[in-house]
């Protein structure tokens, strides 16, 4: 199971507008497994609060690219050879489930998500498999 954070977007970034906010996920570029969840009663730089594990952390910085590959390329390649395989995207509205799975744009190879990365695949995978 893995986790994507990604970053606040123009209406949630209230900094701009003078308002202060506090992100109340504690992200560790370095520690690619582990997310902490502060306690709102916490002040902002306290390092305590709720831990949990994943299989792998994707940081706000993640590119659409790299969670492909960790997460899906594995799951066509085992498809192909006969496997049953999902990927499932879970979490609340708003939250970045449809630009990873979609992307903004599927024809964009930078910001295309999963499904066209996968539909790409599956086909190129077919015609080395039976047109070459």
């Amino acid at each position: 199971m893995v986790a994507r954070f990604r970053p606040f977007n123009d209406v949630e970034n209230l900094l701009e507008k003078g308002v202060k906010s506090t992100n109340m996920v504690k992200l560790d570029d370095f520690d690619t497994d582990s997310v902490v969840l502060k306690d709102s009663f916490q002040s902002a730089q306290s390092s305590k609060g709720f831990k949990f594990k994943f299989d792998q952390i994707f940081t706000q910085t993640a590119t659409q690219k790299n969670i492909f590959e960790v997460c899906a390329k594995n799951v066509v390649r085992d498809a192909l050879n006969g496997y049953n395989s999902t990927i499932m995207a879970y979490g609340q509205t708003g939250s970045g489930k449809t630009y990873t799975m979609f992307g903004p744009d599927i024809l964009d190879q930078k910001s295309m998500g999963i499904i066209p990365r996968v539909s790409r695949d599956i086909f190129k995978a077919i015609q080395e498999r039976y047109y070459i």
